[in-house]
């Protein structure tokens, strides 16, 4: 069970002996006997037998993680070794609340980037930004949301008096920490991978970096490595989507880093419900179908925010969209269900 949770936070792919450990580590983890684990997701609202990577990946390990970012990780560790239900409920409680402020310094920080990269007269190909009020442990969160909306490589630094700390963030194709390294002087430590990195660097070299790294991406990124894209595995029609066909789909499971559920594309969708839905209208739920299918619940995490898309179902015109397939359970039933990406006119 442990193996299953540290390979899946720690981001590793889930392929060879990853895919095997992790796929039989989540059987395990089902039945756990740790007493910290089970408060834990009793905590988060989950089913212990419903335990798969996405909630371990973006429910459990970011409570897990919370403590470290901004505290001290010693509770969690605490928290997977105890055998006492008063200390597991006590520890779990706390992972929580400090998960929460976790989140809100998150928001809060990005907030603040965001504001300074929208400020910018010129809109480089990297984005380097920094600030003192910044905590060192939530940087990498803040530089990935950056990626995400502005699909850029980003650098996002908590700037000490003598030292500061920078986290970073990349797009496919172009390697981080390669690029970094051919920096090395300005920094006390550096370290990562082609998508991510991290380092020290004096706070007085750092307009110095800044000025040779920009220098140099303008260079080495072209304007096509700067379009998103999706990298779609089939095209599909609605009435071929059943519960034989996900059945099989999620043999290739667990699905993670380097081995991500299969996206799927549908052409001339008819919307026939839509609404926001969240606690800020942030998600949108769908109701779709095919000419020749039976309607399908959709949602679409975030879609809520893209202005674009809302327009496009308002003309209730036919649409393209690309989706994974997921099982949702409501009154203890199972249903297939959209999870929707992308969604274009057709």
């Amino acid at each position: 069970d442990l193996v299953a949770l540290g390979t899946i936070a720690d981001l590793s792919p889930l392929l060879g002996s990853n895919r095997i450990l992790v796929k039989h580590g989540i059987d395990v983890l089902r039945k756990t006997e740790r007493i910290g684990l089970k408060i834990l997701i009793r905590e988060a609202g989950l089913d212990l037998g419903e335990i798969d990577t996405y909630e371990i990946g973006f429910i459990l390990a970011p409570r897990l993680n919370a403590m470290g970012r901004i505290h001290h990780a010693i509770s969690s560790l605490r928290l997977l070794c105890t055998r006492d239900f008063r200390q597991a409920v006590e520890l779990s409680k706390k992972l929580n609340l400090k998960n929460t402020e976790r989140q809100d310094l998150t928001a809060g920080s990005y907030e603040q980037a965001r504001r300074m990269v929208l400020g910018k007269v010129d809109f480089p190909k990297a984005l380097i930004i920094a600030s003192q009020e910044w905590h060192e442990g939530i940087i990498g969160l803040v530089a990935g949301r950056l990626v995400e909306e502005f699909y850029r490589p980003a650098i996002v630094l908590s700037l000490g008096e003598k030292v500061s700390k920078g986290s970073v963030r990349s797009i496919p194709g172009f390697n981080i920490i390669q690029s970094l390294r051919e920096f090395e002087e300005y920094f006390i430590d550096l370290g990562g991978h082609p998508a991510a990195a991290g380092f020290s660097i004096e706070t007085v070299k750092i307009e110095e970096f800044k000025k040779d790294f920009l220098q140099t991406v303008e260079k080495k990124i072209g304007a096509d490595l700067l379009c998103p894209f999706l990298d779609i595995d089939a095209e599909i029609e609605l009435h071929a989507i059943n519960q034989n066909f996900y059945n099989r789909l999620s043999k290739l499971s667990p699905f993670g880093m380097g081995n991500p559920e299969p996206l799927f594309l549908a052409r001339n969708l008819e919307v026939l419900e839509s609404r926001l839905v969240g606690k800020e209208k942030s998600h949108l739920k769908l109701k779709v179908k095919d000419k020749n299918s039976n309607p399908f619940e959709a949602i679409g995490f975030g879609l809520g925010l893209k202005e674009e898309i809302l327009q496009l179902i308002q003309k209730k015109e036919p649409l393209d969209c690309v989706f994974k397939i997921s099982e949702n359970t409501w009154q203890e039933q199972k249903i297939l269900q959209l999870k929707m990406i992308d969604i274009k006119a057709s």
